[in-house]
């Protein structure tokens, strides 16, 4: 290591914004959710640098400005160094420092997902690819330093790269998505990522810091050769890169490629993905309480399949499907609700012409489940189909069981009306 690079290291401003980045890598975490698997280990460092990365770069604005802020620019010309050695030293000094306090934050992510996880292992290219876009925004941002050397010029850029990246992500049928520093996409256990695509957007972030790191060296000396080359090299490297990913797929990940599950009981038979075994248990007792309840009826079930919502979500010939995002004990009781709208069809009441049906769908859903569910709206009257409603309540399971084998076809297809219920 050079001693320009360890004066930097100790003078630099790389400490406290190392600190600061630390502090808002944990604040995205947060905002992330919960991580309890390694695919929301991966997302979650995925998204780690919607905070500190724009924040990085608006300071290595500032260390980038300060050469031409304090007009000794001209030292760093006649030194004995080349402009692309002085400025990669400070450049790297402080990225050591950033990326090393990131790197930090990563491992400790993994570390506290690892008991969790039963399944799979996080995706390291993934990773290298939010590393190499923050690093591309450290760069980025020391090279707007450098040409514009204002005091207002640190917190323009950081609030240009935040909103930035969101403006990116939201586009996410475009090619140029793949050109975003920021990695916030949702992987699910059923799906496999595109792991070519990560490393060419890994190869443009790191071209794209190596041209503005080249870049910011030739604002001080334009006709250094050195620096002209590096330039072009960084400059080639993203334009192929950028290339490969406009004329790929446009995806970073192939949905439903993991369609696999360990399955335990009987009658029913309950089958989650690998990834979900923690809370195996206490799923495989909310549904069989519900198949004990529907058992007899022509809503009975044999078998139970976690599926991921939309495409894909169709079970197979006679199992119900039901969707869980995460391995909390949590997220049961609405597992065992989707279960049970799975089963008895009630979707379709989402768009019931008659408010009769959606409230006595209600019903029949909280009791089949066994939780409470969001129901339709109760400040409009509807005294007969509260009458129908209170009378299944009533009923022993039994008789409930009953009513719903007389009632079936006006269950699945949420249509009941008000002389239906004697």
């Amino acid at each position: 290591m050079t001693s320009s690079v360890r004066i930097e290291l100790r003078r630099g401003p790389g400490p406290w914004a190392a600190a600061l980045a630390l502090a808002l890598f944990y604040v995205a975490l947060r905002r992330y959710g919960a991580v309890l698997t390694w695919m929301d280990a991966t997302s979650a460092i995925g998204a780690s640098t919607q905070l500190c990365g724009p924040a990085a770069a608006g300071v290595a604005a500032y260390c980038g400005a300060r050469a031409l802020r304090r007009r000794t620019a001209s030292h760093h010309r006649l030194g004995a160094r080349t402009e692309l050695a002085s400025t990669g030293s400070e450049l790297a000094a402080y990225a050591l420092w950033v990326v090393g306090a990131w790197l930090a934050a990563v491992a400790v992510t993994l570390l506290a997902a690892w008991p969790n996880c039963s399944w799979g292992h996080p995706d390291v290219v993934w990773m290298l690819a939010s590393g190499a876009g923050l690093i591309a925004e450290i760069a980025v941002g020391y090279f707007v330093g450098r040409l514009v050397p204002t005091l207002i010029t640190p917190p323009v850029v950081a609030i240009v790269l935040f909103f930035g990246t969101g403006v990116m992500l939201s586009h996410v049928n475009a090619w140029w998505y793949f050109l975003s520093p920021l990695n916030s996409q949702l992987w699910l256990p059923f799906d496999s990522l595109r792991t070519s695509n990560f490393a060419l957007q890994a190869a443009f972030l790191t071209g794209v810091a190596l041209a503005a790191g080249a870049a910011a060296a030739v604002r001080l000396a334009r006709t250094e050769r050195v620096s002209l080359s590096t330039l072009g090299v960084g400059l080639f490297v993203s334009v192929i890169a950028a290339a490969g990913l406009a004329g790929g797929d446009g995806h970073f990940w192939t949905i439903d490629t993991h369609i696999e599950w360990r399955c335990s009981g009987h009658s029913p038979t309950v089958c989650v993905h690998p990834a979900f075994v923690t809370v195996e248990a206490q799923l495989n007792q909310q549904l069989t309480a519900i198949a004990a309840r529907t058992a007899g009826t022509p809503f009975q079930v044999e078998r139970f399949e976690q599926r991921p919502r939309g495409l894909g979500g169709t079970p197979t010939p006679g199992a119900v499907a039901f969707a869980m995002d995460v391995p909390v004990a949590a997220a049961i009781p609405d597992t065992a609700v989707g279960a049970t709208v799975a089963l008895l069809n009630a979707d379709s009441c989402q768009s019931a012409p008659r408010l009769s049906s959606a409230r006595v769908e209600q019903a029949v859903v909280e009791w089949v489940s066994g939780q409470a569910v969001l129901g339709p709206d109760r400040s409009t009257p509807d005294p007969v189909g509260d009458a129908l409603v209170d009378e299944f309540n009533r009923l022993g399971d039994q008789a409930k069981r009953g009513w719903m084998t007389r009632h079936a076809d006006a269950i699945r297809s949420c249509s009941f009306v008000v002389t239906e219920h004697r």
